[in-house]
């Protein structure tokens, strides 16, 4: 048997987790979504990370070549 004030406890502890990982996932996806679109400024603008985009554009092509025969 559980007494109330453990209950409510409990059920504080959770509630601050769950808003603790909401918290946590937003930042996340902010973070990722800001990485995204500076990769992808960047490989248009042939910055440095160009080597990058051709490298993957190199084993796509390399993947499908591959599927085709």
């Amino acid at each position: 048997m559980v007494s109330i004030l453990e209950q409510v406890e409990r059920d504080a502890t959770a509630a601050a987790d769950e808003r603790w990982r909401n918290h946590v996932a937003q930042l996340e996806f902010v973070h990722g979504e800001n990485e995204y679109w500076r990769g992808l400024r960047s490989g248009l603008a042939l910055a440095p990370s160009r080597w990058r985009w051709w490298l993957f554009g190199l084993a796509c092509g390399a993947a499908i070549v591959g599927v085709l025969v």
